[in-house]
């Protein structure tokens, strides 16, 4: 596993601009917390190692979580976006911003997704939030994936506290 120190500084602005847009997120559902958005942190990192156009599963998943037609078509309808279509292994056209993806989760958190929502938010630990997330939000399904993205939250979280977005870009994500 490469530590969260090693990656380039393109994947660590987006990993520092997924958490402060989840960090403190907030609705009638309930408040994301540091250890749920490093949680968003480390499924974008698994599912796509922050590469925003990225398709995975044989071209048929886009973008950061790796969102399958059905999901990607709902995402879009709510965003009023073009759908992204498949132009190369990391290229889209139509591609969806860093943003646009974070707001599509937040979207399925409060609608189809409500219920991987409120198990996420249930947890306590950055391992069990990581867990959760891959388990229920993700369902990825490689074996051992839910512990292992568990104890990679943990070392996004320390990474992210160490390293935080400066103040004026997280405002502007956390108000996004």
């Amino acid at each position: 596993m490469i530590p969260p120190s090693a990656y380039l500084p393109w994947q660590h602005d987006h990993a520092q601009r997924i958490y402060a847009y989840f960090n403190s997120r907030s609705s009638p559902r309930g408040t994301m917390r540091d250890i749920h958005a490093a949680a968003m942190v480390e499924q974008a990192d698994a599912e796509a190692s922050f590469f925003l156009d990225v398709w995975g599963d044989v071209y048929t998943a886009y973008g950061l979580w790796q969102w399958h037609d059905d999901r990607l078509t709902r995402i879009c309808d709510f965003l009023k976006a073009p759908k992204p279509v498949c132009t190369g292994k990391l290229t889209a056209k139509n591609g969806l911003s860093l943003v646009q993806q974070c707001e599509g989760v937040w979207h399925e958190f409060q609608t189809s997704e409500s219920a991987a929502f409120a198990l996420l938010l249930a947890t306590d630990t950055a391992y069990d939030a990581g867990a959760t997330a891959c388990r229920k939000y993700e369902r990825a399904g490689a074996k051992g994936q839910p512990e292992i993205r568990g104890s990679r939250t943990i070392l996004w979280l320390d990474w992210l506290l160490k390293n935080p977005l400066p103040a004026s870009s997280a405002e502007h994500y956390h108000g996004a």
